[in-house]
């Protein structure tokens, strides 16, 4: 397939976004690079986001589903639409500087070697919480330890200056990604593993990505600001998360161990993997039972992600030495 050089095309999947869509298209349509398009994906919506989007439809371009296909399907969909060179996934809660296409757009243009970039997304206050309390990060990328953890890199602290540097991946509410990348690891023609439905599909993406030898990079200079909804690491929001959310992200969690993780690589770290799963295990016993169902739908899923186990480590993964795969692991 020929992509359109420079073309960027802006997706995002919207389902019951009315409370941010207009801000989301205004930041998308004031972009400072010129060569970009934007596309709603829209998972039937029943408020009013439509109506909203429809007030941009000279601008924009509008793909209405008739049934919610979830994060992976809906940007799948979005992609396949495209001819760009370039793909940003956006989530509708999330507003763009007006530099922020540009700066991503021409790290990756002169930094081949990179499958995609994440600029420094800040937690979005209303302007009076900001004066009193200053700004702080929601996320710099995505980090991942040897307990096969993943944490948005820098959350919580203060927007203080930070380097443009290497990470393990980036997160989808505000990836760009380069196409010829997204092709070269899709899977049965699904670039985010739409067995996943939503949750985990931004990290199952960038661990692939990095077995077939590609990098990521996290940009200072490139700002976005996401309404954050709920807190890493928070027991009091974690409570206030459905409990066939919970299910599903540790449902996908493990699924995404099992279809990217290195055995060698495994076995050295299983101390740190068995600790983590005990903990949750425990915790779910305690407070959360019905997350526990999460390892039933593995077991319905399993066959499946063994057989995308089999395509990754036969048609995608590169040689990389567990050496440098174990570096992954220490990237901050």
């Amino acid at each position: 397939m020929n992509f359109v050089k420079g073309l960027v095309s802006i997706n995002i999947v919207t389902w019951n976004s009315e409370k941010y869509i207009k801000e989301c298209l205004e930041n998308c349509l004031s972009q400072n690079y010129n060569n970009y398009e934007v596309v709603v994906i829209d998972n039937n919506s029943l408020d009013n986001t439509l109506e909203i989007c429809a007030k941009y439809s000279d601008r924009i371009k509008i793909i209405r589903n008739k049934a919610n296909l979830g994060y992976s399907g809906g940007h799948n969909l979005g992609i396949r639409s495209s001819s760009a060179e370039y793909v940003l996934v956006l989530n509708p809660d999330v507003f763009l500087d007006r530099n922020y296409l540009l700066r991503i757009v021409n790290f990756l243009e002169y930094n081949k070697e990179y499958g995609g970039a994440i600029g420094k997304i800040l937690q979005y206050i209303d302007m009076r919480e900001q004066k009193e309390n200053g700004l702080y990060i929601d996320t710099m990328g995505l980090k991942i330890s040897r307990s096969r953890q993943f944490m948005a890199r820098g959350f919580g602290l203060p927007n203080n200056s930070y380097n443009t540097c290497e990470c393990f991946g980036v997160d989808g509410m505000a990836a760009v990604y380069k196409r010829i990348m997204l092709e070269e690891i899709k899977i049965n023609d699904e670039y985010f593993d739409e067995d996943f439905f939503a949750y985990c599909e931004d990290q199952d993406l960038s661990w692939r990505a990095r077995n077939a030898g590609w990098k990521f990079a996290f940009l200072s200079d490139a700002i976005a600001f996401h309404v954050r909804t709920w807190k890493p690491k928070s027991l009091k929001y974690r409570k206030q998360i459905k409990s066939d959310i919970k299910r599903r992200a540790l449902r996908n969690h493990y699924l995404m161990v099992l279809k990217n993780d290195e055995p060698v690589l495994f076995i050295i770290h299983f101390p740190f993997i068995y600790f983590r799963f005990l903990k949750i295990v425990v915790y779910a016993i305690i407070f959360e039972k019905q997350t526990l169902l999460a390892f039933y739908d593995i077991l319905i899923l399993i066959k499946k992600i063994i057989e995308k186990r089999k395509i990754i480590k036969k048609s995608i993964s590169k040689k990389i030495s567990i050496k440098e795969k174990i570096k992954w692991f220490k990237l901050l």
